[in-house]
C-alpha cells in the first residue's frame, strides 16, 4: 500500500539518517508523491468523518 510507505517515511526521519541508510533520494521522491497523495487522502478523511459525524447525528435526533 502507498500510503503505508509513504507515511511512514513522511515523518522526520533526520537527513543523516537517511543518508546512512541510503535512503535519500527514495526519502525524496517519498515526500513528493506524499505531497499529491496527501490532499487526496484528506479528502477522503473528510469525508469518513463527515460520514461518522452524520451517523452520530442520526442516533440524537431518532427520538427514543
Amino acid at each position: 500500500n502507498i500510503f503505508h510507505a509513504v507515511i511512514k517515511l513522511s515523518f522526520p526521519l533526520s537527513a543523516e539518517r537517511c543518508a546512512r541508510l541510503g535512503l535519500g533520494t527514495f526519502r525524496n521522491r517519498a515526500k513528493e508523491i506524499f505531497k499529491k497523495y496527501s490532499t487526496f487522502y484528506s479528502k477522503i478523511k473528510k469525508k469518513q468523518n463527515q460520514k461518522k459525524i452524520n451517523k452520530s447525528r442520526k442516533y440524537i435526533e431518532t427520538p427514543t
